[in-house]
């Protein structure tokens, strides 16, 4: 991929078996699952047949890529739908135009999540559109890419909490930002936070460990933030743990055929 180029510590192959040794080498952890998230790939089809080919038991859901709108492809593997919305290439016209809006109902309707991913910046505007469609289940990426906790970044977050099917993960491509995750433990229910190792791209400023240890410092070892709310966003479960009663979604629409 051609953004891979800026960073040469995660351009080469990877994959999830270095992530299950990663968490094996932390004292007291145990990978049981994991959530595949899209990467931006220049050719989404390629990334779809690769995780098609894929038969590791630990990818337990797969979010896939699709420009969002009432007649988007969706991929037949995904768990979950992003369209990736933080690249400086993207306007912020993206957020707002009606097409993404109908797009987001229309999963709305199929029950299947879409994760969010966006410049800080873009923050207002993303609660701006979310908030039309609040009976779709959403997975906020890296806490908003909130960076340092600002007015608008609070107000935004504040205001993110209060939807009724939205989801936060404690992730970022930098070491998160613990004035924020502290605001976000506070304001956001205990079922709407996650995890997420952001894995490969933690190492690139950090490590897996030292991501895990500053989120431990705000959340303990909740079961809930470090699986319980992720199987219920996602609708998925581990074989090995008690399953979690799935995210109360909507009913689809009734139509009438003739």
């Amino acid at each position: 991929m051609p953004w891979l180029d800026a960073v040469p510590a995660v351009n080469r192959p990877i994959g999830i078996d270095e992530l299950e040794r990663e968490f094996a080498s932390i004292p007291g952890v145990h990978l049981d699952g994991a959530i595949y998230v899209e990467v931006d790939e220049t050719d989404p089809e390629q990334e779809d047949r690769l995780l098609y080919e894929n038969d590791s038991p630990l990818i337990i859901g797969r979010t896939l890529r699709s420009r969002v709108s009432p007649y988007m492809r969706i991929p037949v593997l995904a768990t979950a739908i992003r369209e990736p919305l933080h690249s400086n290439e993207i306007q912020r016209a993206r957020i707002q135009d009606p097409l993404f809006l109908a797009g987001l109902e229309v999963l709305a309707d199929r029950q299947l999540p879409f994760e969010v991913v966006n410049r800080e910046e873009d923050l207002p505007a993303v609660l701006g559109l979310l908030e039309k469609v609040p009976q779709e289940t959403v997975i906020l990426n890296h806490m908003g890419n909130v960076s340092h906790l600002t007015r608008r970044g609070r107000y935004a977050l504040q205001g993110l909490s209060e939807l009724p099917n939205l989801y936060v993960k404690i992730s970022g491509d930098n070491p998160i930002d613990l004035e924020t995750a502290k605001f976000v433990s506070d304001v956001f229910s205990p079922r709407r936070i996650m995890f997420a190792s952001n894995f490969p791209m933690v190492n690139v400023t950090g490590s897996l460990e030292s991501h895990l240890r500053r989120v431990r410092s705000v959340f303990g070892d909740d079961p809930l933030v470090f699986s319980q709310n992720a199987l219920r966003a996602y609708g998925v479960r581990v074989p090995a743990l008690p399953a979690v009663k799935p995210a109360q979604r909507p009913r689809r629409k009734e139509q009438s055929c003739y």
